[in-house]
This record gives C-alpha cells, sequence and structure tokens, in this order.
C-alpha cells in the first residue's frame, strides 16, 4: 500500500527527527542531516515548522541556510521559520544563525503559539498545544487543503452544465471551499489529547518506548498511549514516530504491529522508522 502522502525523513529518538512534505514543500521540523538527504530542494522549501527547539529537532538548520545561501545567494527568497512562543533553545539558534550568517540567511522568525492559523502557499496550518517541556510552550501542526465543491443545491446538477459553468467563468457561483485535515503532526509529546485529531485523516504521533519501564522521564509517549490516541481520533492512518534507539526497527515494527492487532484497530498504522516509512497494520 502507497502512503497519502509524499513524504521523506528521519525520525529516532535521541539522534534526530525531520519530515519533507514534497508537494507542499515544508518541512517539518529540522534535525541532524536532512541537508544531505533533501540536496537542491533545500532551495525549494517554502517554510519549516518547529514543533520545539531540542538539538534533535533544530541541528539540521545551519546546514539548510547554508546551502539555500550557497545555491542562490542574494536569489533566495526569505525563508519563514515557525516556532513555538519563547522556546529557548530556538532562541539560542537563532543568534548563532544570525551571528554566523548575518544577512546571507534570508529567514523570517516567526513565533506561534497554539491555536493560532497561518498560511504557506494554498495550504493553512493550525497549531495545537503538545506537552514536552515544563519551562515552555511546544506545538503540533495541522495541515489543511482547500478544495472547491458544488453548493448543496447544486448537488444534481449534470456535468455538462458544470463544465458550462468552468467554462464561462461562473464555476465560483455554483461552489464553495471547504477544508480537509489531511495531517496532524504532534512532535515529541506526552499523550496529545485526541480531541485536537480527530478531524485529520493522518496522525503522526510519538511512540518513544515500548513500556512505562523504558520510557523513563514523563515527557514522551509510549507505544500503548499513541495508539490508544488514535484509537479515540480515529484516522485513516497513524504514524508512529520517535521510537527509542534502544529498540532495533523490526523489534518495534512487530511490537506496533502485534499491539495494533490486539487492539483490533480500523485505521493503518505505520513507523517511521529511521529514513523508513513502513507498514505494519
Amino acid at each position: 500500500m502507497t502512503f497519502p502522502l509524499e513524504i521523506s525523513g528521519y525520525s529516532q529518538g535521541l539522534y534526530s527527527s525531520w519530515y519533507w512534505l514534497k508537494n507542499a514543500k515544508i518541512l517539518l521540523d529540522c534535525g541532524d542531516g536532512c541537508a544531505a538527504k533533501l540536496g537542491p530542494s533545500c532551495g525549494a522549501i517554502k517554510a519549516i515548522l518547529l514543533s520545539h527547539g531540542h538539538i534533535d529537532h533544530i541541528s539540521g538548520l545551519p546546514a539548510i541556510l547554508w546551502a539555500r545561501n550557497a545555491a542562490m545567494g542574494p536569489n533566495q527568497k526569505t525563508l519563514p521559520i515557525y516556532f513555538p512562543t519563547g522556546d529557548p533553545y530556538v532562541a539560542k539558534m537563532r543568534a548563532f544563525l544570525e551571528d554566523v550568517g548575518g544577512e546571507k540567511f534570508k529567514v523570517s522568525w516567526r513565533e506561534i503559539a497554539p491555536g493560532e492559523v497561518f498560511s504557506v502557499g494554498s495550504r493553512d496550518f493550525e497549531t495545537f498545544p503538545t506537552q514536552h517541556t515544563e519551562s515552555h510552550a511546544t506545538v503540533g501542526y495541522k495541515m489543511i487543503e482547500w478544495k472547491r465543491v458544488l453548493k448543496p443545491q447544486f448537488a444534481d446538477l449534470e456535468r455538462e452544465k458544470i463544465i458550462e459553468h468552468r467554462m464561462n467563468g461562473t464555476w465560483e457561483e455554483i461552489s464553495e471551499k471547504v477544508g480537509e485535515c489531511v495531517a496532524a503532526f504532534c512532535g515529541d509529546s506526552v499523550p496529545v489529547e485526541a480531541k485536537y485529531l480527530r478531524d485529520a485523516q493522518i496522525v503522526f504521533h510519538e511512540a518513544t518506548a515500548l513500556s512505562d519501564k523504558d520510557l523513563g522521564e514523563k515527557n514522551h509517549s509510549t507505544l500503548a498511549q499513541a495508539l490508544e490516541v488514535a484509537r479515540e481520533a480515529n484516522p485513516q492512518h497513524l504514524v508512529l514516530t520517535h521510537y527509542s534507539s534502544r529498540y532495533g526497527r523490526t523489534q518495534f515494527a512487530e511490537a506496533a504491529r502485534d499491539a495494533a492487532r490486539e487492539m483490533n484497530l480500523d485505521f493503518r498504522v505505520w513507523c517511521f522508522l529511521k529514513d523508513d516509512l513502513r507498514l505494519v497494520f
């Protein structure tokens, strides 16, 4: 089965997390190695959306900005970087980049709080609260795509008439814009409240540990917790991310498959295992 989004990336707890949405040209988080993997696509990035400022989620920023400047110089477009309000680690990274890059790095730093909506190209993004640190906010992002559909009173309109309206430039008179939440990206977090995810077709939720014992600090989620959140949210697809480096890829994938079977889930379950997005259930 093919995953419904054209996406690449890397996800493993401790080391690096980033996800490249090729069609939207959006980079979600910016961990180590993303510039080398993206190559010339670094210049195509429309925006970077950071869930929080821990180093395994932002350490790729210098290489991304360096590559864009080297390839395009003064012709590069300003790159918006969205980040949670008051994040001290992003503030330090920003100061470093401004020191070493100066005006060569064309960046617009944009603080964002839970509950805000902004647009990148034709898509909207809505932030929702996650919980990973006690000192400052962390956020998740919902990606909303818009399309035009017939207004209810024109639902039975014949195809020939619809084509006629399109040709005559009156399509907007009989149609309306409808937004669909294609995906929700949770970043690192304790279990996210399902109410923020219920309208998402695809949910990305971390599952750092296979057990409470392995979890250690209570600022991440277990596999069981992630599956339970998804069962309540009921997406079409769940993507498990940020698995701990203490597990092998096959070990984690099999554990996710077995747990999903036991819960008799009615949606697909995928695992981001380093750079391998694998369907397990």
